[in-house]
């Protein structure tokens, strides 16, 4: 593990989705193209996100998405709502 920022580039197939899940890290997201659906939320490309380490899930938009994602420390994948403030 690190406490350095780490830096991952992801590019899913269209509309592929992602299970809830978190890091156990806080999460900089920058889309590059196309689009991500959180909820009831679009984000678009030039447009950045914060994801706290709390669950989320995505889907990407009918044309994929592409984007790179920015952790505070090295991140895992967890499945569980997480430690709680």
């Amino acid at each position: 593990m690190t406490d350095e920022p780490t830096g991952k580039h992801q590019e899913p197939e269209d509309r592929q989705a992602d299970q809830a899940h978190r890091h156990g890290t806080h999460q900089l997201n920058y889309v590059l193209r196309g689009e991500l659906v959180f909820g009831r939320r679009r984000v678009g490309p030039g447009m950045g996100f914060f994801t706290p380490d709390l669950l989320y899930a995505w889907r990407a938009g009918e044309e994929g998405a592409e984007w790179i994602e920015i952790h505070a420390g090295e991140p895992a994948i967890f499945v569980d709502q997480g430690p709680t403030s």
